[in-house]
């Protein structure tokens, strides 16, 4: 168990532990202001879409720090320093936070378009973690990873499955809706990983072309 505990608490880098931590403030004074009656964060936290377009435009991200359950700040806090420093290793410092805030706010702009006539509230850290673990396959894809009963497989044929299964497991425990807002976390951080290695692609393209040109003239 010390191992276990110690392997974990290595495991952590700065951006997954600020989430972490912003994840236990908000829900330890949400369920303080619950149980004093002082204040109710669940009423001003959860995205609502009726209330996003009243004005109230910090629930498109707010929603992502209050945890529904004990079980889901323990489940998805787990994911989120597992995937989170993986990839806080693999790309530069603030990558990481400006990825975390495309998957939340993709999500959550979805549950506006989706939700825009209904008064169901979204809350929890599920369209995160599957924004991480799908940048997860998309950053590391080619690498191997050891799986029980599958043997060795990519990051990338792993994280799809898993990514399948979790949509799954949303969909039946919370219903499609749910299932479709969590998948839009991570399609947004496909969308911006994509657009950026395009991007990066059509820059270092130009800079070989500028190269070639200088050569010319020379």
């Amino acid at each position: 168990m010390k191992r276990l505990l110690y392997r974990l608490r290595g495991s952590l880098t700065p951006g997954a532990s600020g989430v972490l931590l912003l994840m236990v403030i908000v829900y330890v004074a949400a369920l303080a202001g619950r149980f004093s009656g002082a204040y109710d964060l669940y009423r001003w936290l959860p995205l609502d879409a009726p209330d996003f377009c009243s004005g109230q435009i910090w629930r498109v991200i707010s929603y992502a720090l209050l945890p529904i359950s004990i079980g889901d700040f323990l489940a998805n806090g787990f994911l989120i320093m597992m995937f989170g420093g993986l990839l806080e290793r693999a790309w530069p410092k603030t990558e990481f936070w400006i990825y975390c805030v495309v998957s939340v706010l993709g999500a959550g702009l979805l549950e506006v378009i989706l939700g825009s006539s209904s008064r169901s509230a979204i809350s929890g850290t599920a369209p995160l973690c599957f924004g991480l673990l799908v940048g997860w396959g998309f950053a590391l894809g080619y690498e191997k990873v050891l799986m029980m009963l599958l043997g060795e497989v990519t990051v990338r044929q792993t994280a799809l499955v898993a990514g399948l299964l979790s949509i799954a497991g949303v969909w039946a425990a919370l219903g499609m809706m749910n299932a479709i807002i969590t998948a839009g976390g991570g399609f947004a951080g496909f969308c911006y990983l994509w657009v950026q290695l395009k991007w990066m692609g059509t820059r270092n393209s130009r800079i070989v072309e500028s190269e070639r040109m200088s050569r010319l003239e020379l």
